[in-house]
């Protein structure tokens, strides 16, 4: 349904503008714009494109939890 799937994007789009700075960023660039790791890790100072994996591994898990509280939400 393309009005649900509106309704989860805007969902989530304001659950990313609540996130700190640096979470924002990478999940921006790399959920958003589709960087590489290695573009990440650049772009953020991060030592590696493990460390930049790291990071965004957190506000993934945020968005996740604030988006879909109840884990009602199929993930495939």
């Amino acid at each position: 349904d393309l009005s649900a799937a509106a309704e989860l994007k805007d969902k989530v789009d304001a659950a990313v503008a609540q996130l700190p700075q640096d979470w924002r960023d990478v999940i921006v660039l790399r959920t958003y714009l589709g960087a590489s790791w290695a573009d990440v890790a650049r772009q953020l100072g991060c030592p590696s494109a493990d460390a930049a994996r790291q990071l965004h591994r957190r506000p993934t898990v945020a968005l996740a939890r604030a988006v879909d509280p109840e884990g009602k939400i199929p993930r495939d």
